[in-house]
């Protein structure tokens, strides 16, 4: 019984997701034609059989192994590929997930066809990752030294802007990372061009000129290319430090170790030249690669392959690890095939590189609860065992994509030749893993190692990938147990509408697989031991280690850090992932994005008179906290001098323009409600605590059912955490009633089953 309330559970939630945005829909009526996992996967099947029936990449068996693996979700592909393959209507299609662009060319032309194609992938359901290090500095000469330059910091916004306002296939909004390397000599305004919250830039007129924003990068990340000489040279030293305080401030930017990432990558830009060197990220930091590339990410649900091998059949690790590679070569497989698709590609140079290069980022979903289930419980993620884990079952999917790669080598007699030294050591390193650990794969090792001395390399230039997994593994029935992170919570509470009705209802998803042996108290508190904030930042590193050890590209994974931690801990932990060979490193502090800032009350006779801002004192400091769940928010709270919480602004930019405009909408409110009546803030708090949406939020240890709850509960916070004593700053109002909605005064009281105001006569009936 148990079990069959849990599958309902995840088939209404799942429904909810293919209704609403997976499904194809009838260009007559808009209604979905898709109301299952199932019906997507004819879809799939049909389109497969039809484009090898051309292509004649894979053998019959290859193709039905892979549907039947997809339609057991054993693997999962992106979702780009779940909304548009096989679609017969959509003009848009696009297969892939990953697209680094590269350099953003030195010219007003080159930056606005970097938008125009920024614009085709967001469109298709890709993310884009764009280098400006080849941009001009601010002030230098242009149009034969007419004018000058505005930077290349001066365009964020535009960049910004543009994927804040295209959608990803219609359902989301766009991804984007910008990188600059450390010698460009605009790079200190770039490491602080997320360092002041806009919103306060109205009130706060003492902040420096260029850093100061009109509208917030909410729809970026940022990254700085480091080499060797960085951390050697003085300069490189000091701007580390400023780096390393910025992130401790505001988790922006983050670190791209790009020695790392040429040789640690099996890219070989000594042999076919500048063109294939990987120096370029996607959004997310997993995969690494050359300019104009498309990766298509496919995952491997190996919580499942768990359940079967540990629970079902009762089989040891070395049957686990078979399996994991099993489908990994699976994937592999689809991979290949959909990059010979000819469709499904934003631009035509795009391509033509990825079809030369065949990338492949085959990743996994659902580690930690295999852990659990391969250990009952007892190995703790973080811990040494399960590091030992880590690498087996990343070593294991390898093999298999490599095992897979080696055949289309042979039988398509075409190869990428691999980076020599990397191939040498990567090679040596599987087999002895596979010694150390008694991995079941001496006979592919044998296969793989007869490939490389034949071809100098495979059919694929890259084979594995780590990403985020975030939608993708709730197909998988993973619940809060995403990618290779630690899980989040044991159980979600999901909100999910009735396409045709349009209720509401709320649904408890819990991982599938441990669901029955949650009903096992010793176990469940061996699982709630070690949820994601019991995790530390050195064992959430060793981890990615472990995993970074094996794949080709990168690993997407923010190192999540208490908020005491110090400038000096984060520098020891980046320098702890250079020398791992981490190929990135990105930080996030709990309650992180702390500015304390001055507002300049004086007035010289040369200084230009600034606004009056009305109905508030003086801003002392602002509070910023970054809020982590179904959509990213940021919320932040603006102090007066006596400590009192005055303005409240809520920032949910990725949730589309509607959303973020009813979040911003509440914000003001609240803004306005306090700059009138500073102590209304407790009814306001009561007011929006305990609504629940069906969704999760997280920020420095507070949780929340949907974004107003946890807006309340972290204006609970900053009073009792971060402010002097609640009673001599904002005591409550002695009055009894709850505030009403038509005059804002606090006397609306129950009269029978309705609520009236005594004020006003404002009345709930």
């Amino acid at each position: 019984m148990i079990l069959e309330a849990a599958l309902k559970s995840w088939n209404d939630f799942e429904n909810y997701l293919i209704l609403t945005r997976y499904a194809v829909r009838d260009p007559k009526t808009g209604e979905p034609t898709e109301k299952s996992w199932e019906n997507m996967v004819q879809r799939f099947e049909s389109e497969l059989k039809k484009i090898n029936s051309v292509k004649k990449i894979l053998i019959e068996k290859e193709v039905e192994e892979i549907i039947n693996a997809i339609k057991q979700r054993y693997i999962i592909p992106a979702s780009p590929f779940l909304m548009t393959f096989g679609n017969p209507y959509t003009r848009r299609k696009g297969y892939f997930s990953c697209y680094p662009l590269g350099y953003v060319p030195d010219s007003m032309e080159g930056i606005y066809t970097t938008c125009t194609k920024m614009r085709e992938i967001y469109i298709r359901g890709g993310g884009v990752g764009i280098d400006i290090s080849n941009l001009r500095p601010k002030n230098a000469p242009v149009d034969n030294k007419q004018g000058i330059s505005s930077g290349p910091t001066g365009f964020l916004h535009l960049f910004d802007a543009v994927t804040g306002t295209t959608n990803q296939g219609g359902r989301r909004r766009g991804a984007l990372l910008v990188q600059m390397h450390w010698k460009h000599p605009d790079i200190e305004k770039f490491i602080k061009a997320k360092s002041l919250v806009p919103e306060l830039s109205r009130v706060i007129y003492s902040a420096p000129e260029d850093i100061r924003m009109d509208v917030p990068l909410q729809n970026m990340n940022l990254s700085v290319v480091v080499d060797n000489e960085f951390f050697e040279s003085e300069e490189g030293k000091r701007l580390y430090q400023t780096i390393a305080e910025q992130m401790w401030k505001s988790g922006d930017p983050g670190f791209l170790f790009i020695d790392n990432m040429r040789k640690y990558s099996p890219f070989n830009p000594t042999f076919y030249g500048i063109e294939d060197d990987p120096a370029f990220s996607n959004p997310c930091g997993e995969y690494l690669a050359p300019a104009n590339t498309a990766c298509n990410l496919l995952t491997v649900n190996v919580a499942k392959i768990a359940h079967t091998t540990f629970l079902l059949e009762r089989k040891k690790l070395s049957e686990f690890y078979h399996k994991v590679a099993y489908y990994a070569g699976l994937a592999l497989l689809l991979g290949s095939l959909l990059v010979e698709t000819d469709e499904g590609y934003p631009l035509e140079e795009i391509r033509i590189t990825t079809q030369r290069l065949k990338p492949v980022g085959v990743g996994m979903t659902g580690f930690h609860t295999a852990l659990l289930l391969a250990y009952n419980g007892d190995a703790r993620y973080g811990d040494e065992p399960a590091v030992k884990f880590a690498k087996a079952t990343q070593a294991s999917l390898t093999i298999g994509t490599l095992s897979k790669s080696a055949e289309l080598t042979k039988r398509l007699n075409h190869a990428y030749k691999w980076n020599e030294e990397f191939s040498e050591m990567h090679l040596s390193e599987l087999v002895e893993e596979t010694k150390e650990q008694n991995l079941p794969f001496e006979k592919e090792l044998k296969e793989i190692n007869e490939v490389i001395k034949t071809y100098k390399g495979f059919y694929n230039a890259v084979t594995t990938s780590q990403p985020p997994t975030g939608s993708v593994s709730q197909f998988a029935r993973v619940g809060g147990d995403t990618g290779i992170e630690p899980m989040y919570a044991v159980e979600l509470t999901r909100r999910v509408r009735d396409f045709y009705t349009s209720s509401w209802k709320e649904v408890k998803v819990t991982t599938l697989y441990l669901v029955e042996k949650l009903q096992d108290k010793k176990f469940r508190e061996k699982v709630e031991s070690q949820l994601a904030y019991n995790i530390s930042p050195i064992e959430q590193l060793r981890m990615v280690e472990a995993f970074q050890k094996f794949i080709h590209t990168g690993v997407s994974k923010t190192i999540n850090a208490p908020q005491k931690t110090t400038v000096e801990e984060l520098k020891r932990l980046i320098e702890y992932s250079r020398d791992v060979r981490l190929k990135g490193f990105t930080v996030f502090r709990e309650n992180c994005r702390v500015d304390t800032v001055y507002v300049s009350e004086k007035k010289g006779e040369e200084e230009e008179e600034k606004p009056k801002v009305s109905d508030l004192s003086p801003v002392r400091k602002a509070f910023v906290y970054e809020v982590k769940g179904t959509v990213n928010a940021y919320v932040t709270t603006s102090i007066d001098e006596k400590d009192r919480i005055r303005e409240v602004f809520i920032s949910v930019g990725k949730a589309g323009t509607t959303l973020n405009g009813m979040f911003q909408a509440l914000g003001r409110v609240i803004s306005v409600s306090l700059r009138q009546s500073p102590e209304l803030i407790h009814k306001i708090v009561k007011t929006l605590e305990g609504i629940e949406t069906g969704e999760f939020y997280s920020c420095n240890g507070i949780h929340g059912k949907s974004i107003p709850d946890i807006v309340a509960k972290i204006i609970r916070y900053t009073m009792e955490n971060m402010l002097g004593s609640v009673e001599e700053t904002q005591q409550e109002p002695q009055v009894k009633g709850d505030l009403c909605p038509s005059c804002g005064k606090l006397s609306m009281k129950r009269n029978g089953n309705c609520k009236t105001c005594t004020s006003c006569g404002f009345t709930t009936c």
